[in-house]
């Protein structure tokens, strides 16, 4: 069986590119040092060097794009990924996406924009949360991508059962944190936080119910 089950997503590479040569072209007009973390009231809270900021970021977007299409062939369910592979090559998109957007917003920055990157992240996470939720029904199971759990592992059904269960409650805690958005942090942080684990963990738990009930 050939090992490529996934077409390739050369947009996404030519998009992540773009952004590097945008680090480039900024790259003589940056301060030498980068924030690149803000703490939960949206304060600089952290700092990089101009090469590090400018170089490391496209190249760990670029290495989640080949990881995506590397897993498949490793999986000894590699031939289950062609029943779900629109729903796994959306989820590398948004992740590599989402990789891209927060460096550019990093890179706007250090050119002197200043974004509220509280607000951009809080948005940028809490729609990530939401569109990974919303094809979480739609993942086969496999050893890499979606809740992967002792029982849903040893059990088709259980694996069906959860993910549906996973997909309404990581939506939820989602969208429960975009309600979220509006106010100020640490409160924001706190109840993103609770809601995004909530959704997440939820399905871990649902997933142990079911195997006690012989699913």
């Amino acid at each position: 069986m050939k090992t490529r089950v996934l077409r390739e997503s050369p947009v996404l590479i030519l998009i992540t590119l773009a952004c590097l040569a945008a680090g480039v072209w900024a790259y003589p007009r940056l301060p030498d040092r980068l924030p690149t973390h803000w703490n939960i009231r949206g304060e600089v809270d952290g700092y990089s060097s101009k090469a590090f900021a400018v170089f490391f970021f496209p190249f760990m977007a670029l290495g989640m794009y080949v990881l995506f299409n590397v897993l498949p062939s490793l999986d000894p369910h590699a031939a289950r990924y062609r029943q779900f592979a629109g729903s796994y090559s959306l989820l590398r998109s948004l992740i590599v996406l989402f990789l891209d957007g927060l460096y550019l917003v990093t890179i706007g920055y250090g050119l002197g924009f200043r974004l509220d990157i509280g607000l951009v992240v809080r948005l940028a996470i809490s729609l990530l949360i939401v569109a990974l939720g919303d094809q979480m029904g739609r993942v086969k199971q496999n050893w890499f991508v979606g809740f992967k759990t002792p029982w849903t592992l040893s059990s088709e059904e259980n694996w069906r059962r959860t993910h549906r269960f996973g997909a309404k409650t990581m939506v939820v805690g989602g969208l429960l944190s975009l309600l979220m958005v509006p106010f100020k942090p640490p409160a924001f942080a706190v109840a993103s936080f609770l809601a995004i684990i909530a959704g997440s963990l939820a399905p871990v738990f649902y997933s142990y119910v079911l195997f006690r009930r012989g699913v």
